[in-house]
């Protein structure tokens, strides 16, 4: 199986790990950055690997931790960043 594969695992805990891997692919990571599971969400937006369209779209998460793992990608600026304006609440 791969990653791809892995993404639409019934799991939560296999659609995480997949989400952790900063060698997922963007085909991967896509799907999961709309994960019914905040975990997984959270995974997705800590990676490294991440995209920016989907960053953007999980900084306007309704949770609250996922928004603040946005703020902990390496990708994400701080507060003049590119998502000062998206998310009030990050740790800026």
């Amino acid at each position: 199986m791969t990653l791809i594969d892995l993404a639409s695992d019934p799991s939560a805990v296999v659609r995480k790990a997949v989400a952790s891997r900063t060698d997922a692919p963007a085909q991967a990571l896509r799907p999961l950055a709309r994960d019914h599971d905040r975990h997984v969400r959270e995974a997705v937006a800590r990676n490294p690997s991440t995209s920016i369209g989907n960053l953007l779209l999980l900084v306007k998460d309704a949770d609250r931790w996922v928004r603040w793992a946005v703020a902990g990608n390496p990708d994400v600026d701080g507060p003049t960043g590119t998502f000062q304006d998206e998310a009030g609440d990050l740790p800026w």
